[in-house]
């Protein structure tokens, strides 16, 4: 029984993923479970069907970007195509990586 709970919630964050929905955490999760009505807008990734960096808070943008997308250049994740798109877009060119290695599901 212990493991019922924390592997539903898993199971459900699991299967959002695969239809593009990011769960922030089982406690979303599990506060989303008493919604009954849901107010959406046509902005952010409602209408582009996929996560967008549109702004940058902190010092050294173009270091930090380019460090952040070069690592995250070759994920399949959403947010990783997000930060790599936005270091396209600033013309940010990406450094090297070598020894990378995925662990999927971390």
């Amino acid at each position: 029984m212990g493991l019922a709970t924390p592997t539903a919630i898993m199971a459900g964050i699991g299967t959002g993923a695969k239809h593009g929905i990011l769960i922030k955490n089982a406690e979303a999760l599990q506060k989303f479970s008493k919604i009954d009505t849901l107010v959406l807008d046509k902005t952010g990734t409602i209408t582009l069907g996929k996560p967008v960096v549109t702004d940058y808070a902190g010092s050294d943008e173009m270091s930090h970007i380019q460090i952040l997308a070069s690592l995250e250049q070759n994920s399949e994740h959403p947010l990783a195509h997000a930060i790599a798109n936005y270091a396209c877009d600033k013309q940010i060119s990406l450094l090297p990586v070598h020894d990378r290695k995925i662990a999927k599901g971390q």
